[in-house]
């Protein structure tokens, strides 16, 4: 592999002068290039090296596919790396030198004795703030494996020659200064770590729009912008949904269901569409994430309705100011209809006011849940309304939840008629409830 294998130079330089401490954090805003970086390097020491062990590891299995491990997988293609890969066991191995990758969540106890049987050179944490402080210290105790590689790392723009030792990466969006990353790791003696800070500057790859999203932030949250745009430590405040509202859990904890009660439907082409699929039973709602995506067209949704064999005849809630994709989608045979037009306060009210259970696999609905909160005013006082930021699946529960309730005894402000597939557009009338289902 080539020397710098095109790095972003801020991080081919942080990794190149900190070869020695124990901890490389590298906390960063929304799109800096952090992870991106991060695998880069780890597939430069799996090429480069002789006789090492990696781990990369997320918090869950589902959210480790997706990202991370995807990731990894990407590079090894890019680079046209000779590898094994055994999915079962989720490790790949190179054939050239022997070196090794596990891919490792540390969910649960049998997560946690599979770290405590292995001993390893170098393990990346990605999204390491979803981790406990007792997950870390286990962790760190296995970074015990001999590594008698010396190699060549830039030192202040000079080559030398040095003795390299195990070390852990670990990458995240700083979004709570009270975090055991900065409590106990940074602000506190004992661990030898440096620290890289970055923002979406540092990424040359970034597109125009996200970039403008990202500097919106200072005028809809100070704290989102701190932490999202700068890439600087935040404070967890004004959260919608606490953990008395929703519970993350396998689908295998739930009842049985036969089929979904409704689907629900965010529509969004710079920013996410989402659709989520809901269950019901008892006053909970149980809900899957189905399409989390941006870029999709209305021709692209349709085409991923069919592959993922959305049933035609369930009802389907979707965004009422998106009456002409509404009508698109109707006239291709689904039953899809506007949900009532509520403000999004009383919405959240409603939502609140069920148990909601979160498939662990719907890793940006986890995402966006942990992290919605209020806006603040210019006095810096929280108002009834959310940050628009992040929200993409927060509106699809809410009109999937909204929607389905509307159908039955509850009633709601300006509840729309069913909408009939291949008809027109409801109209919106207070006067009348939604018969039920």
């Amino acid at each position: 592999m080539a020397a710098k294998i095109g790095f972003i130079d801020t991080y081919w330089k942080f990794f190149n002068q900190y070869y020695d401490p124990d901890i490389l954090i590298l906390r960063g805003g929304a799109r800096s290039g952090k992870s991106y970086s991060i695998a880069e390097w780890v597939t430069y020491l799996f090429t480069d090296l002789e006789n090492i062990e990696m781990m990369v590891i997320r918090k869950t299995l589902p959210s480790l596919r997706i990202t991370a491990y995807a990731l990894m997988l990407e590079m090894m293609d890019r680079f046209q790396v000779k590898y094994m890969h055994n999915r079962t066991y989720r490790f790949i191995k190179n054939k050239e030198n022997g070196n090794i990758i596990h891919f490792q969540s540390i969910n649960n106890p049998n997560d946690v004795e599979k770290i405590k049987s292995w001993e390893g050179n170098y393990v990346w944490i990605e999204e390491a703030t979803d981790l406990q402080y007792s997950d870390f210290q286990q962790i760190s105790l296995r970074m015990s494996r001999k590594n008698e590689n010396i190699a060549m790392r830039q030192i202040n723009g000079v080559a030398k020659e040095v003795k390299l030792r195990n070390q852990i990466y670990m990458s995240f969006n700083p979004i709570d200064a009270f975090h055991w990353i900065k409590t106990e790791v940074i602000d506190k003696a004992g661990y030898s770590f440096k620290e890289h800070q970055s923002s979406y500057t540092n990424n040359p790859y970034l597109d125009e729009g996200y970039i403008k999203k990202l500097h919106a932030l200072e005028n809809i949250d100070k704290n989102y912008y701190r932490v999202y745009t700068l890439g600087e430590w935040g404070i967890l405040e004004g959260l919608i949904y606490s953990t008395d509202n929703f519970v993350i859990e396998p689908v295998e904890f739930w009842p049985k269901f036969d089929k979904p009660v409704c689907y629900s439907l965010d529509f969004g082409f710079n920013h996410p569409t989402v659709l989520m699929e809901l269950f019901y039973n008892d006053k909970e709602f149980f809900i899957k994430e189905r399409i989390y995506q941006e870029g999709l067209t209305t021709t692209d949704l349709l085409k991923m309705f069919k592959n993922l064999n959305i049933e035609i005849g369930c009802p389907i809630y979707a965004d009422p100011s998106r009456t002409d994709i509404i009508k698109e989608i109707s006239n291709n045979g689904y039953n899809i209809r506007a949900t009532p037009r509520l403000k999004v306060i009383d919405g959240i009210d409603i939502v609140k006011s069920h148990k909601l259970h979160i498939d662990s696999n719907a890793v940006n609905t986890i995402d966006e849940i942990r992290g919605y909160k209020w806006r603040k005013d210019k006095n810096d006082k929280f108002i009834d309304e959310p940050v628009k930021f992040r929200d993409d699946a927060m509106d699809a529960i809410r009109y999937g939840i909204t929607g389905f309730l509307s159908e039955g005894n509850i009633k709601a402000p300006n509840n729309p008629r069913p909408y009939i597939s291949g008809g027109n557009i409801p109209s919106f009338s207070s006067s009348k409830n939604i018969p039920h289902l």
